[in-house]
């Protein structure tokens, strides 16, 4: 009888050990899917030209000599030619609203116009970190806020760097959090050359924004995501 009870104490805590283990990696796993959203969701949505477009996945593979991006192949045959197009336009801009969703342009300066209009970008901005603003940017090399980062404080103004490259992160950028003092003033663009030219990736800045991982988005079909390739970046009062 007592060689039972150790046999049942002990398996039953074998099995009370594997669930919190698996417990703990269905987790860890949920997480990484949720940061992932853009490549594993089911349905991919984007706006361009005024109309929504949405097309069920037909496939994703893994973009050539990267194992961490996705190339998407969307079922729908016309709105998949039409994201490919975008994709392939050197001068394509994103731009990410508030609610996550997803919206086309042809050039910055057309992004520009039709979201910001009332934008200070004809405005000079500091690009020096000064301790007595309270508004900060942190950059980092790695995903979720990890590896190497730099810090900078900026004004009302804004802040411009024309090229990353002084800093330390030419194509480094993999995540990034912006802290302000002002709700839904900001609004910060990564470039993919220096001096705020070729594709551009833009997010809204409400009081604080933080992107975990730039591989949720993507820069085109030969690079796959944002995921370290800024150059250069620019946060402007809207």
């Amino acid at each position: 009888m007592k060689k039972f009870l150790i046999l049942m104490i002990t398996f039953t805590s074998f099995i009370n050990y594997s669930c919190s283990d698996d417990d703990k990696s269905d987790i860890e796993q949920t997480s990484i899917k949720t940061e992932q959203k853009l490549v594993d969701s089911e349905i991919y949505t984007f706006s361009y030209k005024d109309k929504v477009y949405s097309s069920p996945i037909l496939s994703s593979k893994n973009i050539e000599n990267n194992n961490d991006v996705q190339d998407i192949v969307l079922e729908d045959k016309r709105i998949n030619e039409i994201l490919q197009d975008l994709l392939n336009n050197p001068n394509s801009a994103m731009y990410i609203n508030d609610l996550g969703k997803i919206y086309f342009f042809d050039s910055y300066k057309e992004l520009i116009n039709s979201v910001y209009p009332k934008s200070n970008l004809e405005s000079p901005r500091l690009n020096s970190k000064i301790a007595a603003n309270d508004n900060k940017l942190v950059i980092y090399d790695d995903e979720y806020y990890r590896g190497s980062n730099s810090l900078f404080t900026f004004s009302e103004s804004g802040l411009d760097l024309m090229d990353l490259g002084p800093y330390g992160f030419h194509d480094r950028i993999s995540s990034f959090t912006i802290d302000t003092n002002l709700n839904n003033v900001f609004a910060i663009t990564f470039f993919r050359d220096q001096n705020y030219g070729g594709r551009s990736l833009t997010f809204n800045v409400g009081e604080n924004l933080k992107v975990a991982t730039l591989k949720n988005y993507r820069l085109s079909k030969k690079a796959g995501s944002w995921n370290k390739q800024a150059t250069s970046l620019r946060v402007f009062k809207r």
